[in-house]
C-alpha cells in the first residue's frame, strides 16, 4: 500500500551507505508530507510523546538534523548537547526543518562520512550506525505527527521492514533504555504488520 509522501524507494539501492541515505530520504519525505498538513491550531496539539506538542516534536527533528551535522563535523557530545539545549527556534518551523534537513543531507553525503566516529550523547558510534538512528527517529515521529493531526498514519512498507530488521534483535532492551516508553507490549499477534511491530517495540500503541 502506498504511503503518503512516498517518492523515494529502497528497492534497487546498493547496500551500505547508499541504502542508508535512501532510507533516510524516504523517512524524511514521509515526515515532510505530514508537516505540510499542519495547520496553525495544530502546533499546540499533544502528541504521543509525553509532554510534547506538535511544535515540540518538530523542534526535536530540527535539533536532530542540526546535531547530525555537528557530530559528522567532529563535535563532542557535550558541545552538541550544549548547542541543542540553547537552540532557540522561533518563527517558521517548516523552514527550520528544511534547513536542518539539508544540512544533515550534506553532512552524510560527504566522502568518507561512513567512516567517521560520531561522539553521540548515548555513546561513540560509527556514522554508518548513527544514520540508522536518524532513520528510525524520523520514521517513528512521522507516525507521532500523523496521529496528532489526524493525517494518514501508514508508513512505507519497505522502510518499516528495514527498520524492523534492526529493531527486532534489540527489542527486549528498548524498554529498559527509558527512551521508548514501556517498550513492546507483548500483545501483538503473529500476523502483525511490520509497522505495527516497529511502533509497538518503540512504545507506541496505535490501537489506543
Amino acid at each position: 500500500m502506498a504511503e503518503l509522501g512516498a517518492g523515494v524507494s529502497l528497492r534497487g539501492c546498493r547496500p551500505h551507505l547508499h541504502r542508508r541515505r535512501a532510507a533516510l530520504d524516504l523517512a524524511i519525505a514521509g515526515f515532510e508530507a505530514r508537516l505540510a498538513l499542519v495547520a496553525d491550531p495544530d502546533w499546540e496539539r499533544p502528541t504521543p510523546c509525553d509532554g510534547w506538542t506538535v511544535a515540540d516534536l518538530v523542534k526535536h527533528l530540527v535539533g536532530g538534523g542540526l546535531m547530525s551535522e555537528m557530530l559528522l563535523d567532529g563535535a563532542s557530545s557535550q558541545d552538541a548537547m550544549v548547542t541543542l539545549f540553547n537552540l532557540d527556534l522561533q518563527g517558521d518551523l517548516r523552514a527550520a526543518f528544511v534547513d536542518a534537513r539539508d544540512r544533515q543531507a550534506v553532512a552524510f553525503a560527504r566522502p568518507g562520512a561512513e567512516d567517521i566516529t560520531c561522539h553521540h550523547p548515548m555513546r561513540d558510534m560509527p556514522a554508518s550506525q548513527f544514520i540508522w538512528m536518524r532513520v528510525r527517529d524520523t520514521a517513528v515521529h512521522t507516525w507521532d505527527l500523523a496521529r496528532s493531526i489526524g493525517a494518514d498514519e501508514r508508513l512505507d512498507d519497505d522502510l518499516m521492514a528495514t527498520i524492523w530488521s534492526q529493531v527486532e534483535p534489540v527489542a527486549p532492551l528498548l524498554a529498559g533504555s527509558g527512551m521508548f516508553g514501556s517498550g513492546a507490549s507483548g500483545e501483538l499477534t503473529d500476523d502483525a504488520s511490520m509497522q505495527a511491530r516497529v511502533l509497538d517495540a518503540l512504545g507506541r500503541r496505535p490501537s489506543v
